[in-house]
């Protein structure tokens, strides 16, 4: 794998969960 890939993947990662920690957050607000 090149530093790019790498780089990309760890990107879609952090991406995926703030998502996830975005849903937790609207849940425990409703």
């Amino acid at each position: 794998m090149t530093h790019e890939a790498v780089f990309k993947e760890g990107i879609t990662r952090v991406v995926t969960s703030i998502r996830i920690d975005e849903r937790r957050d609207r849940k425990y607000k409703i």
